[in-house]
Order: C-alpha cells, then structure tokens, then sequence
C-alpha cells in the first residue's frame, strides 16, 4: 500500500493504492471516494465537481494504460461474439489458455456479458421466467463499460456473478484485475457502439441456428437445470427471432468472421495471427483498425 498526495487546483489530493489499484481519493480531510462505498472508479468529472477545481494532476497520475504504479499497463480488448451456442465462449477460453502459454507471466483475463444480465431480486420467479434473455435491455452495458474502462485504466473490477437458476445475480462478486489482454465473450457485444469503441479485436462466429440449438440444448440440460421441451420453446420464442434481429446485423461491425463450426485449434491460430498481423502494421495501416 502507498500514499500519494497530488496538487490539483489549489487543494492537496491524497491518493491511497495498494496492489489492487486506487481504492481512496481524499483532499483536506473529506473523503471524496472509498471502495467501500462503491463498486466502480469515480469518474474524473465527479472528482473534479468534488473539489470545484482542475482535475488534470490527477488525470495524468491516473493516464488509461498504467496503473498506479506508474507502469506500462496496456490492455487490449478482443471481442467475441455470435448466436447462443455459435461455440463463442468455447473458442474465448481455447485463445485465453493458448495467449497464457504464450504470455507465462501475465494473466489474460476473461469476462462473459451474461455476468451483466440485471439484477432481478426485485421480481417474483414467475416474472423472471418471462423476461427476454436476447434482448439489449436484458443487459446492464453501462455498469460493463464502466468497468472496462476502470480495467484499461490500471483498477481492478467487480465483475457481477449470475445464477442461471434463479435468474438473477449471485451475491458474489469476481474480482478482476487488470491484464495485458482483456477478452470478452457475450451475444451483444457489437450491439452498442459505446463498447465497440473500445475494443481492439472483434471476432463474429458464424455458426448455423440448428447447430446452435444443438449446443444450447445439450449445456442447458447438463448445466443449468433445464427440460428439453424448455429450452425448445425459449429457443423458438426469443433465441431465433432475438438473433435475427439484434445479433446476426452486428456481422458487420466485426473485424474477422470466423466459423463456429470449424476446429477450435485453427481458429485459435487465425486469430493470434491477426493479432500478430495488426501489431506489426504501420501506424498509416492501423487507421481503422483497433489491434
């Protein structure tokens, strides 16, 4: 743990780090954030309306891709997207373990959008069953993007837990620290073009619905505690229709279109060579491209 003490704006700025990143912001006394009191990073905007002065010492301690300590910190964030059962996840996790082989000392991290399906405490079970699992609004992109950024910046996250079962969120939390590569798996993740800005790499899987069905069918009932005729009737009620109209139109926003039907060795290939490729562009290349 450190102590660091900014001027910013005629006030002094005590910032207190430890390991896991900035959890305390405080100026004369007052104690303008607390990890204790919230689940995010303040953005410099509500640091500076705390303090009714300049926020730009603090802004440049706290500059996206270091982290508190003041090393290098750069996180590239891959995408990866498609229908339900497109064998997305599948894939995120095969290119995470061939990355870690690759990168032995760092951690690559690892998040799913369903982490980010609302909270539902609040309805009975019976309203949950109906809610539209496919659609945007089934999602809280704003508390995603928000620790995405706080990720890029050096700060460590929360990442929610969702409990298939019940259909809401689990009282636990994941912590999640930030890491060289950042990989994202999830049905909507071209959806929103706040997140799109953000990624360096994004990656469609092109899978056919029937095979999807297959896929979905077999982890719902293994894994989640589905009937058969269940997860039929939300496939041909929300999961199709949803797809149509949200998922399969974000084609093309992707970077690379890949098969979800082909072998997952060679996909993890093309993908770390597209990578490789984009790392060695020239900086007149790399307009418009992310990685």
């Amino acid at each position: 743990m450190s102590d660091e003490i900014l001027e910013l704006g005629g006030h002094q700025v005590n910032l207190v780090a430890g390991s896991g990143g900035v959890f305390e912001v405080s100026a004369e006394g007052r104690t303008l954030f607390s990890k204790a009191d919230s689940n995010r990073f303040p953005e410099p905007g509500e640091i500076a309306g705390a303090l009714a002065g300049e926020y730009l010492t603090l802004s440049a301690a706290l500059l996206p891709g270091r982290n508190t300590d003041g090393a290098e910190l750069i996180t590239k964030l891959i995408a990866i997207t498609g229908a339900s059962g497109s064998g997305k996840t599948y894939l995120a996790n095969a290119l995470r373990h061939a990355l870690a082989e690759q990168i032995p000392s760092a951690t690559i991290g690892l998040i799913s959008e369903d982490s980010y399906y609302r909270n539902q405490d609040h309805l009975p079970m019976v309203e949950r069953e109906r809610v539209n699992y496919d659609h945007p609004d089934a999602f809280e992109h704003d508390l995603l993007l928000g620790h995405l950024k706080q990720l890029r910046s050096g700060l460590t996250a929360e990442i929610p837990s969702y409990d298939y079962a019940v259909h809401t969120r689990s009282p636990h939390c994941q912590i999640t620290e930030p890491s060289p590569v950042l990989i994202l798996e999830g049905i909507l993740l071209l959806h929103d073009s706040r997140l799109r800005d953000h990624y360096d790499l994004s990656v469609f899987v092109d899978t056919p619905l029937d095979v999807c069905l297959s896929r979905r069918m077999r982890r719902d009932v293994q894994t989640r505690g589905r009937s058969r005729e269940s997860v039929i009737r939300q496939f041909e009620e929300t999961v199709k229709p949803m797809c149509r109209r949200f998922i399969e139109p974000t084609r093309a926003f992707a970077d690379l279109i890949v098969s979800g039907e082909e072998e997952v060795t060679g996909l993890v290939r093309k993908l770390i060579d597209r990578m490789k490729l984009e790392k060695q562009a020239t900086p007149h290349e790399q307009q418009g491209q992310h990685f």
